[in-house]
Parts: C-alpha cells; structure tokens; sequence
C-alpha cells in the first residue's frame, strides 16, 4: 500500500465512524421513538417525542457531522492541491437559474404530494378569503342570512366578513385566484426571493457565500415547508429581501433613482404583509440607506424617490383602514377583538380575560417574552436549516463590517418580540420568527466564510484545511436531508391526511348543492401522535356559490331555521362515526331536535341565530 493511500486511511475511518454514528441516530428512532415520528402541535414548548427527537439529533447528528466533516477535509486536502473548489466553479446565471427552479418546483411538490393542497392552520382560509375579496375588487362583502353560522376565528362579520389580517399576501395571491393556481402562488415568491438572497451573500462575503446560501435555502425544511401553505410569511420573506437588497444596492456609485423607490416598494409590501416583522428586519437598512442619501450630492433626488412610493402605500394603508374598519388608524386585529367582544366571544379562541393590544402585543408581559425568545432560539436552531446545529456558525460573523447590519435586525426583532405572546405553531418552525431566515443565512455563511479565510493565512499545516468551515455547511446540509426533513415533512403529511379527510368527505360523499354543518370543529376527531392547527370548517367563497357550503352546526332546530334562506340545497350534519373517525353525513330533515347534541355550549345565546 503506499504512503499517499496509507494517509488516506484514518479519513476513510473517519467517514465511516460519522456513518456508524448516523445509522445509531435511525436505529435509536426506530427501537424508542416510533421511528421519530415528530409530535407537533405546539404554539410554546417542543412536545416529548420532539424533543427527543431534537436533543438526539443535536448530539449524534452533531457527532456524525464532525466526523464526517473531518475525514472528507482530510482528503481533499491530500488530494485538491490549489484546485478550485466546486463551489468556485461556472458562472453566477446557471447556478441561479438552477437554484430559482428548484426554489419553485421544492415547495410545489410538497404543497402537490405532501399536503395534497390541504392547510395546516386555521389563518390559511381566512388569507384565501381576503385574496378572493381582492380578485373581485372588494375589500369586504355582506355578511351572509343567519350570520352565526358563517362565524369563524380570525374573521370580522358584523354584518360585513372580512379577515382580520393585513392584505400584503392576500394582494400578492390574488392573481392566483384569476389563474386558479392560489395554493401555489407562495412557491412563486420562494422562487422569486432566492436571486437577491445570492446576490446580497455573494456581496458580503463573496461567491462561494452565495453559493452556499442558496444551497440552505432550498434545503431549509422551514422555509420550504412554509413556501407549501398558504401562510404570509413567505411573501414577506421575499419582499423582505428584494428590499435589503435594493437598500445595498442605493449605496453604489453607480446607484439609480429606482433602486430607492424599489427599496421603498418592497418594504411597503412587507410592512403590508407583516407590520412588526417589517419593522424589525428592514429598519437597519433603512438607516444605512438614510446615512448613505443624507451625505449624496443627490440627496433631495434620493429622499424623493423614497417618499413618493411610501406615500402613496401609506395613504392606500390609512384608506383600507377606514374602509373596513372605519377609522384611518384601526386595524382589522382591533377590529376583530371588538367584534368578538360584541359577539359574545362566540366562535373565537379569545375571552372577556384574554389580554391582547393591537397586534397581538401585550407590552406587560416580557418575562413571557423573554421565555418565548429563549424557546424560539431552540426552535430555530433544530427547524430553519435542519442542521443539527443550525446556529453553528453565527457567533463566527461577529464584528464582521458587513454583518452589522444583519446583527442588528437579528437584535431588533428579538426586542420588538420580546411582548408577542408565542413563537408560533411549530408545523414548519416557530413561523413567527420565520423572516429571521434572512440574516441566519447571511450571517452563516458570514461565519463560515470567514474561518476558511482565517485558515488560508495559516501555516501550511492548516491551511490545506481551510475548506473544512465550506465542508461543514454542506454535510449538515446532506445530514439535514436525511435525517430531520424527512421526519418533518412526514409529521406534516400526517397533519395534512388527517385534515383533507374532513375536506374532502362531502366530495367522496358526491354531495352537491348540499350545506355542511360541522359538528364541535372539523378535526375534532383526532388519532395519532400528530396534531394539526385547523380546527374549524374552511370559508365559503365570498358569494356563496359553491356546490357545497360549510357553517357551523348549532342546533338541529336552528340549523333548519338556516336552510328555510337556502331552500334548494340540501343541509346535512357531519358526524365522526366509530373508532376509525369515519365522515358520516347525517341528512338534516331526518333529525329530530335533541336526537344530536348541540354544536356549541349549553350557555351558548343562540337568540340571534
């Protein structure tokens, strides 16, 4: 055997040690943990077995990668020379043209094979509605007869229905209601957001940055899996980062006056979308663009091309403020709680003791805060990247010049969630803090990039490992989608089985021209380690159309009260039957009062109904 193969051994052992370590990881699944199927439906802490499932991958998926990461280090440093790396290699625009079709044709297949086009929360229906709304040029329409059956959390409908959210997404949906293609308009935008992304990475920290964090972000199970629904924040990411990268660009030599106005644009859309996320990721950019016009010779060009655009958002924020919630500075939240107040807190999760301000934000309660930032930052590390250690490299881009700007969204929007009262469902992360992606790949590849550098001015010894920080980030992303995103993107395939089995009876049942009143929510009837956030029936389509409409079951006797202002439909009770949680629909007319329970509780005031 010769020398050269001799010192090839120990990586080979290396290797396959790291291999041995993650074949443990499967076999610890599969004897212990039913095969890490992940218990998710959490807004705070991780349930048991995903924890377990987190703490075990942060430990052995941890160790495989160090050996893996070391052996295969070890031989392309006998091996490469002063070769390039492949990363190095080719032109920006095929790696773009890849990665941006990848970003779109990702999300689509789980959206198309995975979730099979159902939601995972309550919110996605009330954004589809809001983005119908839009498509027909309305921003509200007319509560429709008996208004307590079409009651549904997260919806005003007080004599007109619309949604209590923001319009940035559902006006970025809405060509997908013209096109019928709504369920994938997310993936578009995920598409869409991967271009700036590598461009601002290959900015700061050059192309081998870039190219890494386009690998992460189309092997993020969180964004990839948030890019399948039809959750906001998506769109919010993608505005988020045409913004960042156009406040980058306003800071050139060669800057153009629609590089500002673009700027102002995509935060406009983002502050439309999600106002505190807005706030907290665009703010010091903003700042940095500010500085940067306010000592240009074409300063007053500068402030102008900012102001129009913002001007004109903000007046169309003020207006659809009055319009629906009738006063220039109301948001549809405020609105929401008044309505679920007057409404005797009927169909919400709310009550008379629930404490929420506008927004969501309760500015009393920071020790909560502080807690739900500390959770958040558990989350994030096991769900944005996958990685065993997703936060690995964050501490390495430290005092980094081009880095600061990315700290400090990263400081500003831990402050400014210190008073928001959960991380979010941890369906595909803590999706409140799913915007964070942006600096966490930045600032990651910072970090990464920035020990290899380190290790080149080395002496040779180490400095033939200097492409050990770029091996890292791959093999977490390899270990990544082996071992966490499948285990993820089975538990939300489980949610999703469970919920579609629900939406798609009345179809099966070949119901038509038919009304379906749920009984005690649609997924009431739950088996198995999962739990999903949809909990009451979908939103009809904003006129009342469809073959087939959901309201909510009250009473028999007043649920054919309903049917008298629909008399050529058919009205029947969905029923979970037996054990296996069978749909059942039960034809109203052959129900006597009492012979079913009441869909709502004995102190329910059904006088209005």
């Amino acid at each position: 055997m010769s020398s050269t193969a001799n010192e090839r051994v120990p990586a080979y052992l290396l290797i396959l040690l790291g291999l041995v370590v993650l074949f443990a990881f499967a076999q610890v699944g599969e004897h212990y943990y039913q095969d890490f199927l992940l218990d998710l439906g959490q807004h705070h802490q991780p349930a048991p077995l995903f924890l377990a499932f987190v703490s075990l991958w942060m430990v052995l998926g941890l160790a495989a990668a160090a050996c893996l990461t070391a052996g295969i280090t070890s031989l392309i440093a006998q091996r490469d020379g002063e070769r390039t790396g492949w990363l190095e290699r080719g032109r920006d625009v095929p790696w773009m043209l890849v990665g941006t079709i990848l970003a779109f044709v990702v999300p689509a297949l789980i959206r198309f094979a995975v979730l099979e086009g159902a939601p995972l929360t309550d919110d996605e229906t009330c954004y589809r509605f809001s983005a119908e709304l839009l498509a027909n040029f309305q921003l509200t329409t007319e509560s429709p007869p008996h208004k307590l059956f079409f009651d549904h959390v997260f919806m005003i409908n007080d004599g007109r229905m619309y949604s209590q959210y923001f319009l940035g997404w559902p006006a970025l949906m809405a060509p997908g209601i013209w096109l019928g293609i709504e369920g994938y308009m997310n993936a578009l935008y995920c598409a869409l957001t991967l271009p700036p992304l590598y461009w601002i990475a290959k900015r700061v920290s050059g192309v081998v940055a870039a190219r890494l964090a386009l690998l992460i972000f189309i092997t993020s199970p969180m964004l990839m899996i948030g890019a399948a629904t039809m959750m906001s924040h998506t769109s919010c990411l993608f505005a988020l980062t045409w913004m960042v990268w156009m406040a980058l660009r306003s800071q050139d030599e060669d800057r153009r006056w629609w590089h500002t106005s673009l700027m102002a644009v995509f935060f406009c859309i983002a502050f439309f979308n999600r106002p505190l996320t807005a706030v907290a990721i665009g703010t010091p950019l903003l700042v940095l663009w500010l500085r940067t016009a306010w000592q240009s010779e074409t300063r007053n060009h500068q402030l102008f091309a900012f102001l129009v655009p913002s001007a004109v958002f903000g007046a169309l924020f003020l207006l659809v403020n009055q319009i629906q919630n009738g006063s220039p500075l109301r948001i549809s939240y405020a609105a929401a709680m008044d309505y679920a107040r007057a409404n005797q807190w009927r169909f919400t999760h709310w009550s008379e003791e629930s404490r929420m301000s506008v927004g969501f934000l309760d500015a009393e309660l920071y020790s909560r805060g502080l807690a739900e930032n500390g959770l958040a930052l558990f989350r994030l590390n096991a769900s944005s990247f996958g990685w065993p250690a997703s936060l690995l490299f964050l501490p390495l881009a430290w005092r980094h010049k081009e880095a600061q700007p990315f700290w400090w969204m990263l400081l500003l929007f831990v402050l400014l969630h210190l008073t928001v009262a959960t991380a979010g469902i941890d369906s595909f992360g803590p999706v409140h803090y799913f915007e964070l992606a942006l600096p966490l790949i930045v600032l990651t590849t910072i970090g990464a990039l920035r020990v290899s550098r380190f290790l080149a001015t080395m002496p040779p010894a180490l400095a033939r490992f200097q492409r050990a920080p770029i091996t890292a980030v791959c093999v977490m992303i390899l270990l990544s989608l082996i071992g966490f995103t499948p285990r993820r993107i089975g538990a939300v395939g489980d949610m999703a089985e469970r919920t579609n089995a629900a939406l798609r009876a009345p179809e099966q049942a070949q119901l038509s021209n038919a009304i379906v009143f749920v009984h005690l929510g649609l997924n009431r009837c739950h088996r198995g380690v999962t739990r999903g956030f949809v909990f009451q029936r979908p939103n009809n389509d904003i006129h009342h159309e469809n073959s087939v409409l959901w309201a909510n079951h009250l009473s028999v006797a007043k649920d054919k009260l309903l049917m008298e202002a629909y008399p050529d439909r058919a009205g029947y009770i969905l029923w979970w039957q037996g054990k296996e949680c069978k749909p059942l629909f039960i034809p109203l007319g052959e129900i006597v009062d009492g012979q079913i329970e009441p869909g709502v509780p004995k102190d329910f005031d059904l006088s209005d109904a």
